[in-house]
């Protein structure tokens, strides 16, 4: 989700919280958080609360970083919970649970019943876990669950990418549906145990790839982390912190296929991958359209698409499970597209397509129109001119060649009769 969002969303968020320094971090069995109640690590550098989403009319529970304001995990993003009734609760059962007034939304972890001192709490990691306690100490003594598990599309340090053989569960980012929807969306950050690589897929195809792990380093990837891989009979993953500690490390892969750091840097552009060119990581998986050329990309400005004539028309699909991502690939694949946009505003989703040749892109330097995506073409005429110029160097530079040869040939046969000449003269 992009940062601005985040930032608004979080803003909302902390209107709510009184002072977070003096907010538990620990539930017991028997407490409740509900819509106006928040959990805070122990030096209040992570929050948990349901957070409102308007545009949804729906509550999420949600993990937050305050430095940088950022959302890292959402505890049930394809549920929503019916706003403002969303409870958080570890019962006397030991049993953590999500509930709303229509009862038991998502049950997290239900402890073994023999085991005493449970207590859910928020780690200054950022990592939320239900555990057993020492009673003496306060020391954790068993980990039953914790988030960092169930990552959702952000990597943290200390979070694992991969899978864990004994029970098969898989460590993997999945974006958001749209910027404004949490859903499960299109894009997807996997580790490759075999090719020691991490991946980046669109609906199971993959996009980009950082390069194998080789010389402590990915070939993709800027040296800006410490990696560690393991890899044994009970698991494979990859994990990481960062070189410089001085600003919070957060991945973030968002609904467009960019993953980048909250550290202010790209790590990955799968959104630049158009499926035939390789350059920085981005992995061929289908045949360029013949209408389409080597440099034609899809620009993101400011404008409105101007009808030139009545040849043209723009297409609408209604499909809501559609995010701007399947409306680039649809519109890069047909040949009457020039550009794309969203149908849907509340929640950006479904796709709006303006197709024929008589449609004009105008730019909006003032910033009053809305933001589409147009196709920028590398004109083929600009490409033929280049290859006419190398065709017309080609024959320059042979006739060039031939001219050498024959003037030495001239001078090698004129050098040969004048030696022959003096033969003769020398020897009658």
């Amino acid at each position: 989700m992009d940062s601005s969002v985040k930032l608004i969303l979080f803003l909302i968020f902390s209107s709510l919280m009184w002072t977070y320094t003096a907010a538990r971090d620990t539930l017991k069995p028997g407490d409740t958080l509900n819509s106006t109640s928040f959990l805070c690590s122990a030096k209040g550098k992570f929050c948990l609360s349901f957070i409102t989403y308007d545009r949804l009319n729906s509550s999420q529970l949600a993990i937050w970083s305050t430095t940088p304001n950022s959302q890292l995990w959402i505890a049930s993003r394809d549920m929503h919970v019916l706003y403002p009734t969303g409870v958080l609760t570890l019962d006397k059962n030991k049993t953590l649970k999500i509930m709303d007034q229509g009862g038991t939304r998502l049950e997290l972890c239900s402890a073994p019943k023999r085991t005493s001192n449970v207590v859910a709490t928020l780690l200054e990691s950022g990592n939320f876990i239900l555990q057993e306690v020492n009673s003496v100490d306060g020391s954790t003594t068993q980990v039953f669950w914790q988030s960092f598990d169930y990552p959702t599309d952000t990597l943290m340090p200390g979070m694992k990418l991969g899978v864990n053989h004994r029970n098969g569960h898989v460590w993997s980012l999945a974006s958001w549906s749209t910027e404004y929807n949490p859903e499960t969306g299109p894009f997807t950050l996997e580790w490759d145990p075999k090719g020691r690589e991490l991946k980046i897929k669109r609906r199971g195809v993959v996009y980009w790839t950082s390069g194998a792990f080789t010389s402590k380093r990915f070939k993709q990837i800027m040296m800006r982390y410490n990696v560690s891989i393991v890899s044994n009979e009970n698991e494979d993953y990859f994990t990481y912190i960062a070189l410089n500690q001085s600003f919070p490390s957060q991945w973030l892969l968002t609904s467009t296929g960019r993953l980048y750091d909250f550290g202010g840097f790209d790590i990955a552009r799968a959104d630049n991958c158009y499926g035939y060119n390789t350059d920085g990581g981005c992995q061929r998986w289908a045949e360029k359209p013949t209408c389409r050329h080597v440099g034609d990309t899809f620009e993101l400005k400011n404008g409105f698409f101007r009808l030139t004539s009545s040849n043209s028309t723009f297409l609408n699909d209604s499909d809501t499970s559609l995010s701007i991502s399947d409306c680039k690939d649809s519109c890069w694949k047909n040949c009457e597209c020039l550009g794309f946009n969203f149908l849907f505003d509340i929640d950006q989703t479904g796709c709006q397509f303006w197709t024929g040749m008589n449609w004009e892109f105008i730019q909006d330097f003032n910033g009053d129109s809305t933001f589409s995506f147009y196709l920028l073409k590398k004109s083929p005429l600009n490409h033929g001119k280049h290859k006419g110029t190398w065709i017309g160097i080609g024959i320059a530079a042979a006739a060039l060649l031939l001219m050498v040869l024959c003037i030495v040939c001239y001078l090698l046969r004129r050098r040969k009769f004048t030696l022959s000449g003096t033969q003769s003269y020398l020897h009658p």
